[in-house]
């Protein structure tokens, strides 16, 4: 899922645009985000501090040194390797209702297996909370 959040380039003011990383698979949907200039594909690219958006109008990318999104808030972290030819590894840690829920998903195979393990909410409070110091530490480290 592709969460298209307005952010204004600093440099010039326009509506910057959200990079994608890697080779996603095209779809109708991803090519036309990228023709109306709302997804950059940034390819393999490694980059420090890594940037999150992109200005086509400068065609400057864009490094914010801050998480929208407050960790107390946040209902799911899901990471996704692969998928550039075929298979996929998956980890997914959700809060679902009153449940606490850590997914790993391998489809390198022909079949796709998952595996569900039930979590506290102390670890599901402390695997977040790792995500985001780590993060934000990172970001500052990165910034200077």
């Amino acid at each position: 899922m592709i969460l298209f959040d307005t952010y204004t380039c600093p440099h010039c003011g326009h509506e910057t645009a959200q990079i994608i990383y890697g080779f996603p698979v095209m779809d109708d949907k991803l090519q036309k985000d990228i023709d109306e200039q709302r997804v950059y594909l940034a390819g393999c690219k490694k980059m420090i501090p890594p940037a999150s958006r992109h200005c086509f109008y400068c065609n400057q990318d864009v490094y914010y040194s801050f998480l929208p999104v407050d960790e107390a808030e946040t209902t799911c972290v899901e990471f996704k390797i692969g998928e550039f030819h075929q298979g996929y590894q998956k980890i997914i840690v959700e809060k679902k209702e009153n449940r606490f829920i850590a997914t790993y998903i391998d489809s390198l195979t022909n079949l796709e297996c998952e595996t569900n393990i039930d979590l506290t909410e102390k670890e599901y409070k402390k695997f977040i909370h790792n995500i985001y110091s780590t993060l934000k530490n990172g970001m500052k480290t990165m910034m200077i």
